[in-house]
């Protein structure tokens, strides 16, 4: 299924004039090794625009692994220990492979000048070889830019004439013979690919799609050569047989996908690509470029907008991104397909973490409730929206998300893009950071409000039917919700009682309050007594008809305990309280004081 929809977005992408050559890719070079048409060094060229280097349409890797991996270097490019022969490390074993993988690039690159005919590329490809027959290799070390181009693992390069702003690999006739190389590979296998069922060359090994954080010959559908793993005596690829042409239109796609920004994000150590495709029968047009378009939201909801020069713009695109979702904007070809695909890095390959398929109006109506269920409000009467990623990095000591436990992050994806509940890990998290905190941040209050609430749409934990809000909620009679109002009230006393004091009554007992009920908030009762006795009369009248109206949706008796599920709702309803209570502050205390002139005047 992923390999077929990755196939058919390859074949859309080249009816629409963006399709790659047989045997070429989209390679992000990151230096280039500028020569003369003699072949003599004259700089090395730095690609970078900060971390990224520059995307070129190259020949495509060649298929390595093993101890004589460095038989086949790439055409005309490479990593720096091919292209120069500079070793990862000065051990003896890494100069030997070093020096063997510069003699086999050199080689190949000897064995294209005889077949190159065009003028052009003859003259780059015969400087090139000068550059290697002279030894102006050792040159390149004495650049100021080479200590950058040597600290970077596995750095891509290639070279390219002074004048010329195409790199030599680049070159049409080079990609030619890429295509010419793929087309006549040696001990072909003819069959049937799973894929489209037309019989064709085989794949046997399939091509390269690393990802950030993985190996770099990491692939999507790898097999172990061993005879336990085959089966009718067929090796490798041939014991699931994927054509050639559906192996590297697959790989180019998702390759393409993973360098583009627009069609690909990173959370918490895994990437994820997505794209569209047009309802069936409907005549096929370019996808809009529009920031307003369906990726731009899912972008912005979860790892927000791209990086803006100016933060205050890049947080006013989030919000008007979360805004215009929230009023159920329209997308165009709502009918038509979406397909979200997660990867996630081991040690030899690349798992699948994530796959959802289904419509955009599916996809719309789902991140539209994520973001209903994730709505709180604050004490500023505003509604933050806030991105998976800084939810998840809320539940962090350090606010390094690449920690947290390795399914969180998909599991969490999944759940908005699926309308599914959120996932329990998540939750606990936040209690526990609530609890340590003896606080209760926005993040984790949306955290907690949408976990509940989904887990009362689906009759879990006896939850009851409340629904929770995104503000304070004086009928919700949820036990754990009216304690943690009424803790947040107590609180609000002796705040105004003590003003300045160090610790207040959360900072000592809310972790006690918010487990254990019956052995805290009786003798915290008692103590709002003695608070209470050093306010004004109008705001004794005022707290007092309030914790009447609290203590009113309680049972007779406090509970001994809350689990880990009423535990947040009492987080809810304390968080929602001491809103409140900031957001009504001008007003109270003016009526207060009101009250209170008119008791002095009496």
């Amino acid at each position: 299924m992923i390999l077929q929809a990755l196939y058919q977005y390859q074949k859309r992408q080249e009816a629409l004039g963006r399709g790659q050559k047989l045997g070429c890719a989209e390679v992000e070079l990151k230096f280039l090794v500028e020569i003369s048409d003699q072949g003599k060094f004259r700089q090395l060229v730095d690609l970078r625009e900060g971390k990224r280097g520059k995307i070129y349409t190259l020949p495509q890797a060649e298929i390595r692994s093993g101890k004589k991996a460095y038989e086949k270097p790439c055409l005309m490019w490479d990593s720096v220990d091919f292209v120069l022969g500079h070793p990862k490390s000065d051990g003896e074993s890494d100069r030997e492979t070093a020096a063997n993988k510069l003699e086999f690039f050199t080689r190949r690159v000897k064995s294209v000048e005889p077949r190159v005919k065009e003028p052009e590329t003859k003259k780059a490809v015969a400087a090139v070889v000068a550059f290697y027959d002279g030894n102006e290799r050792e040159k390149v070390a004495q650049d100021p830019k080479w200590k950058d181009c040597a600290s970077i693992p596995g750095c891509k390069m290639s070279f390219r004439l002074s004048g010329d702003s195409r790199p030599v690999a680049a070159l049409p006739e080079i990609l030619d013979l890429a295509s010419e190389k793929h087309g006549a590979a040696e001990d072909v296998r003819l069959g049937r690919c799973l894929i489209t069922g037309e019989t064709g060359p085989l794949a046997v090994l399939h091509p390269q799609t690393p990802i950030r954080g993985g190996q770099a010959t990491g692939k999507l559908v790898g097999f172990q050569k061993s005879s336990g793993y085959d089966s009718y005596f067929k090796e490798q690829g041939l014991n699931a047989p994927v054509s050639q042409q559906v192996a590297f239109e697959y790989a180019t796609a998702l390759n393409g996908m993973l360098a583009s920004e627009r069609n690909s994000f990173y959370l918490a150590g895994d990437s994820y690509v997505f794209w569209t495709m047009p309802p069936e029968g409907q005549k096929d047009v370019a996808p809009p470029d529009d920031e307003d378009s369906f990726a731009s939201f899912l972008r912005a909801t979860v790892v927000g907008v791209p990086k803006e020069d100016d933060p205050d713009k890049g947080a006013e695109k989030v919000r008007a991104y979360f805004e215009n979702l929230r009023q159920g904007i329209d997308f165009a070809a709502e009918d038509g397909r979406f397909y979200l695909l997660g990867l996630s890095p081991n040690s030899a390959r690349i798992s699948v973490r994530l796959w959802r398929t289904g419509t955009i109006k599916e996809f719309k109506r789902n991140l539209q409730k994520h973001i209903e269920d994730f709505t709180v409000m604050n004490s500023k009467r505003e509604r933050p929206s806030f991105t998976l990623y800084e939810i998840l990095r809320s539940t962090t000591l350090d606010g390094k998300v690449d920690k947290l436990p390795p399914n969180l992050s998909g599991s969490l994806l999944d759940s908005v893009v699926g309308g599914s509940c959120y996932p329990m890990t998540l939750y606990q998290r936040v209690i526990g950071r609530a609890r340590a905190e003896r606080r209760m941040r926005d993040e984790w209050a949306a955290v907690v409000k949408g976990s509940l609430n989904r887990w009362a749409q689906r009759n879990r934990y006896e939850l009851g039917k409340e629904n929770f809000t995104m503000s304070l909620d004086v009928e919700n009679r949820n036990e754990g919700y009216v304690l943690g109002r009424l803790f947040a009230v107590i609180e609000k006393i002796q705040q105004d009682a003590l003003p300045g004091i160090n610790a207040t009554i959360g900072d000592r007992y809310y972790g006690a309050a918010s487990s254990t009920p019956a052995a805290v908030i009786p003798r915290l009762l008692r103590m709002e007594r003695f608070h209470l006795r050093k306010l004004g009369m109008g705001s004794q009248i005022h707290y007092n008809q309030m914790l009447a109206e609290i203590l009113s949706l309680m049972n007779d008796h406090f509970p001994l305990r809350l689990d880990i599920i009423r535990q947040g709702a009492f987080a809810l309803g304390y968080y929602h309280q001491r809103q409140a209570l900031f957001t009504k502050k001008e007003g109270t205390e003016a009526d207060v004081a009101e009250i209170s002139l008119q008791n002095e005047e009496e």
